[in-house]
Protein backbone atom coordinates (compact mmCIF):
# COMPACT_ATOMS: atom_id res chain seq x y z
CA UNK A 1 0.00 0.00 0.00
CA UNK A 2 3.00 2.07 1.01
CA UNK A 3 4.45 1.54 -2.56
CA UNK A 4 1.17 2.60 -4.59
CA UNK A 5 0.51 5.47 -2.42
CA UNK A 6 4.13 7.01 -3.02
CA UNK A 7 4.14 5.95 -6.92
CA UNK A 8 0.54 7.53 -7.15
CA UNK A 9 2.25 10.92 -5.16
CA UNK A 10 5.19 10.90 -7.94
CA UNK A 11 3.15 10.23 -10.66
CA UNK A 12 0.31 13.08 -9.55
CA UNK A 13 4.05 15.28 -8.91
CA UNK A 14 4.87 14.12 -12.52
CA UNK A 15 1.69 15.69 -14.56
CA UNK A 16 1.15 19.03 -11.78
CA UNK A 17 5.23 20.15 -13.24
CA UNK A 18 4.67 19.04 -17.01
CA UNK A 19 0.89 20.87 -16.65
CA UNK A 20 2.79 23.78 -15.11
CA UNK A 21 5.66 23.86 -17.90
CA UNK A 22 3.04 23.92 -20.60
CA UNK A 23 0.85 26.80 -19.00
CA UNK A 24 3.69 28.78 -18.37
CA UNK A 25 3.80 31.67 -20.88
CA UNK A 26 6.86 34.15 -21.51
CA UNK A 27 6.89 37.15 -23.37
CA UNK A 28 9.72 36.98 -26.41
CA UNK A 29 10.14 40.24 -29.60
CA UNK A 30 10.94 39.14 -32.82
CA UNK A 31 11.48 41.37 -36.27
CA UNK A 32 9.08 39.33 -38.38
CA UNK A 33 10.13 41.67 -41.31
CA UNK A 34 7.94 44.33 -43.41
CA UNK A 35 7.11 44.97 -47.18
CA UNK A 36 9.69 46.64 -49.18
CA UNK A 37 8.70 49.53 -51.69
CA UNK A 38 10.94 50.14 -54.72
CA UNK A 39 10.44 53.64 -56.26
CA UNK A 40 12.43 56.36 -58.70
CA UNK A 41 13.36 54.62 -61.39
CA UNK A 42 15.97 56.08 -63.78
CA UNK A 43 17.24 55.01 -67.34
CA UNK A 44 21.11 55.43 -67.45
CA UNK A 45 21.71 55.22 -70.89
CA UNK A 46 25.65 54.73 -70.38
CA UNK A 47 25.40 51.59 -68.89
CA UNK A 48 22.40 50.26 -70.27
CA UNK A 49 20.76 50.04 -66.51
CA UNK A 50 17.93 50.86 -64.85
CA UNK A 51 18.24 52.52 -61.38
CA UNK A 52 15.75 52.38 -58.52
CA UNK A 53 15.21 53.25 -54.62
CA UNK A 54 14.37 50.02 -52.32
CA UNK A 55 12.86 51.07 -49.17
CA UNK A 56 12.92 47.84 -47.10
CA UNK A 57 10.94 48.06 -43.74
CA UNK A 58 12.32 44.93 -42.43
CA UNK A 59 13.97 44.70 -38.81
CA UNK A 60 17.08 46.07 -39.77
CA UNK A 61 15.90 49.34 -39.82
CA UNK A 62 18.04 49.81 -43.15
CA UNK A 63 18.08 53.53 -44.71
CA UNK A 64 17.14 53.50 -48.70
CA UNK A 65 19.23 51.85 -50.76
CA UNK A 66 20.18 52.54 -54.43
CA UNK A 67 19.76 49.23 -56.42
CA UNK A 68 20.61 48.55 -60.52
CA UNK A 69 19.28 46.47 -62.99
CA UNK A 70 21.00 45.65 -66.35
CA UNK A 71 18.62 45.23 -69.36
CA UNK A 72 21.12 43.30 -71.03
CA UNK A 73 22.33 40.81 -69.10
CA UNK A 74 19.59 41.23 -66.46
CA UNK A 75 21.69 41.24 -63.07
CA UNK A 76 20.56 43.26 -60.23
CA UNK A 77 22.89 44.79 -57.76
CA UNK A 78 23.05 46.81 -55.18
CA UNK A 79 24.27 50.43 -56.11
CA UNK A 80 24.71 51.78 -52.66
CA UNK A 81 24.00 48.90 -50.05
CA UNK A 82 22.46 48.97 -46.47
CA UNK A 83 26.24 49.17 -44.90
CA UNK A 84 27.19 52.13 -47.45
CA UNK A 85 23.93 53.94 -46.28
CA UNK A 86 24.66 53.45 -42.55
CA UNK A 87 28.28 54.72 -43.02
CA UNK A 88 27.05 58.03 -44.09
CA UNK A 89 24.35 58.28 -41.04
CA UNK A 90 27.42 57.65 -39.18
CA UNK A 91 29.39 60.66 -40.09
CA UNK A 92 26.71 63.04 -39.97
CA UNK A 93 25.63 62.17 -35.90
CA UNK A 94 22.14 61.75 -36.40
CA UNK A 95 19.66 59.85 -37.75
CA UNK A 96 18.75 62.09 -41.03
CA UNK A 97 18.15 60.44 -44.22
CA UNK A 98 18.61 63.33 -46.27
CA UNK A 99 22.48 62.56 -46.82
CA UNK A 100 21.66 59.14 -47.97
CA UNK A 101 18.98 60.92 -50.62
CA UNK A 102 22.01 62.83 -52.20
CA UNK A 103 24.26 60.40 -52.33
CA UNK A 104 21.66 58.54 -53.94
CA UNK A 105 20.39 61.17 -56.34
CA UNK A 106 24.52 62.02 -57.11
Amino acid sequence: MKNQTCAFLKGTLSVFVFSLLLLTTESSFATVGGPTYISDFKYNPADESVYYIVNSQSGRGCPPELAKISLNSGISEMALSCDEGEKILEREGIYDISPVFQKIYE
